[in-house]
């Protein structure tokens, strides 16, 4: 089921797409995770679930998103919150479970 935007409340696992990457965002366990496309910079934590801290600014189709998380490093993760700001969402699509 692809949607326009997600909200504070929603439950689910999404997959969205933006123009260079896709991030799987599961709301169910407040977890995250981005793959990047070719071409795109490499960030800490890609291609691993990360702890989702909070969303800041949520996805939306032909907007941005913003989101917190914690970083792969359970030391740092103690002091220490990751940043996540996304190029334009093309799509957000339920997964089904």
């Amino acid at each position: 089921m692809d949607v326009n935007e997600l909200r504070s409340g929603e439950t689910g696992c999404w997959v969205v797409c933006t123009v260079g990457s896709i991030h799987y965002v599961d709301l169910d366990r407040w977890l995250y995770m981005r793959v990047p496309g070719e071409g795109r910079s490499a960030m800490e934590g890609d291609r691993e679930w990360l702890r989702l801290l909070r969303i800041e600014r949520w996805p939306r189709v032909g907007g941005s998103f913003l989101l917190f998380v914690d970083p792969p490093d359970e030391e740092l993760a103690r002091t220490t919150e990751l940043w996540r700001i996304s190029s334009e969402v093309m799509s957000i699509e339920r997964q089904p479970l």
